[in-house]
């Protein structure tokens, strides 16, 4: 796990820290996990998943590819009607006042909604709401840089 502390012989747990494109063969989320109990969900795809429903990106940012990989959100089925989506990291055990989250976004869909990114301690209890987007205002590839900064205690990132 990715989060400053040595927990693999040679440091191999810590190396290239952060790094997802969410391609491969493995359906990779990178270690975060969808925990939405609502209808919207989040999911990985590509341009074969979504714009064939006139949906989506044309292609991922990281190949330009069409067969590129990425997170949407999804309707799907949930037990609370009215929740939002989340979509988490593992949990973290602190941050370096450098810590940085980049990403890439690509937003589509009504302008009522939005995406937010959250820092959230200990029982998925919400600290702070790091940066708000409402969707209209994206619909090309945006680069995103949120500062974390120092966190000293257990956390993770929600989105």
């Amino acid at each position: 796990v990715c989060d400053f502390v040595v927990d693999c012989k040679g440091g191999d747990d810590e190396r290239s820290c952060g790094n997802c494109t969410f391609d491969g063969t493995s359906n990779s989320l990178c270690g975060w996990s969808d925990i939405s109990k609502g209808i919207i969900r989040w999911e990985r795809g590509s341009n074969e998943t979504l714009v064939g429903a006139g949906q989506g990106p044309p292609f991922d940012h990281t190949t330009y590819q069409p067969n590129g990989n990425y997170i949407y959100l999804t309707q799907g089925n949930g037990t609370t009607p009215n929740a939002p989506a989340r979509f988490v990291t593992p949990v973290l055990r602190e941050a370096s006042t450098t810590c940085l989250l980049e990403f890439w976004v690509y937003l589509t869909g009504t302008s009522s909604n939005q995406l937010s990114v959250k820092l959230l301690t200990g029982n998925q209890i919400e600290r702070a709401t790091l940066q708000r987007f409402h969707y209209k205002s994206m619909t090309n590839w945006t680069k995103v840089n949120i500062e974390i900064g120092r966190v000293d205690v257990p956390f993770q990132i929600a989105m």
